[in-house]
């Protein structure tokens, strides 16, 4: 009920910016990432996606066109061999930190360690929160494997320019098994945060937790589900990836509004 709710919340968004989901396919056997934009401006609609080996990535539709490249193109996804526990963390940001979450993961930090130096977006009036998850595979003590996502939410405060952090995690272990500070996600269930709650100006920012929602059917059906639930006017590109144990046979399936020039 709560990710039928979710979904539902989402297509009845007109704006809801940048759009970050991770969980699990209804098999069990793919970590699912879901990153999707949106845009108003002649700037921020100047987009698509594009994918090299592992990366997504955002460029311009039309290179001549643009106005301002600061907040429009950055690595979306990413994925890096953390040594110390033999396995691929995936990483999805809405910015530039992409790129330093996934190194400073790899190396063995924390993701609230590796998002230290980073608060919202200086974009005044709307100071759009960043949204950051990782996703990845793992083995427990008896080698079984299991997943473990994560979830965070920079964003100003409602008062002064504080920056809040919140953090959340999740994995698929049994209800005896999480942590008191992890929720288990089933098969066919992600969360998803986004960085507005709708139309405003300023631009009201996501509050809360992340929602669930639901992850039924194989990459391509779900490409075409949320293409389909995001508003028409404002939707830009979204992307799909789906992580099998075996990561390094991951694969990330787009939709682009525009096509490059």
């Amino acid at each position: 009920m709560e990710a039928t709710k979710g979904f539902s919340a989402l297509g009845m968004n007109p704006y809801p910016g940048r759009i970050i989901i991770v969980g699990l396919d209804e098999t069990g056997e793919n970590l699912v990432q879901i990153y999707a934009i949106m845009g108003r401006s002649k700037n921020s609609r100047n987009r698509i996606f594009s994918v090299d080996d592992g990366r997504l990535f955002t460029e311009a539709a039309n290179p001549k066109e643009v106005a301002d490249p600061s907040f429009i193109i950055y690595n979306a996804m990413m994925e890096k061999e953390d040594i110390h526990i033999s396995q691929r963390i995936h990483v999805v940001s809405n910015g530039a930190q992409t790129d330093r979450v996934a190194d400073s993961m790899a190396s063995g930090d924390s993701l609230g360690l590796a998002l230290s130096e980073w608060e919202y977006e200086p974009d005044s009036p709307n100071f759009t929160p960043r949204i950051t998850a990782f996703s990845w595979w793992k083995r427990d003590g008896s080698n079984k494997l299991n997943c473990h996502m994560g979830v965070a939410l920079l964003r100003k405060a409602i008062e002064g320019g504080s920056c809040d952090q919140s953090f959340f995690f999740y994995d698929n272990y049994p209800p005896n098994l999480k942590g008191e500070s992890q929720e288990s996600i089933p098969a066919g269930y992600g969360v998803m945060v986004h960085t507005y709650l709708g139309e405003g100006d300023p631009l009201p920012a996501f509050r809360g937790e992340p929602r669930y929602v639901p992850l039924e059917g194989n990459i391509d059906q779900l490409l075409d589900r949320y293409w389909e639930v995001l508003n028409k006017e404002n939707r830009i590109s979204l992307a799909v990836k789906f992580i099998p144990p075996d990561q390094h046979s991951s694969i990330i399936r787009i939709k682009n509004q525009y096509a490059k020039i």
